[in-house]
């Protein structure tokens, strides 16, 4: 495959495995940057899903919430919007 663009080697490797190019992608991403799942946040029990969305993307990787301050918003019990406080 000499002369190709990672691109055209992206493409070719989907094409092959009747996966999408975004997927081949996450999977070279996820190689070069996991080179030892033991690395993973979770260790090595997670999914796929949570992998490509939160842990290579890095919107999961903030540190949970704990909720520190609250305030209460007033709901409609029909149709669950919200209401202005009079």
């Amino acid at each position: 495959m000499a002369g190709l663009s990672r691109a055209d080697i992206t493409q070719r490797v989907a094409q092959a495995l009747k996966q999408s190019v975004r997927t081949v992608q996450y999977c070279v991403r996820f190689a070069e940057e996991f080179p030892d799942p033991s690395q993973l946040p979770g260790g090595k029990n997670i999914s796929w899903r949570k992998v490509c969305h939160e842990v290579l993307t890095g919107k999961g990787t903030q540190d949970e919430c704990v909720h520190a301050e609250t305030e209460m918003i007033p709901v409609c019990k029909c149709c669950h919007k919200r209401v202005k406080p009079e």
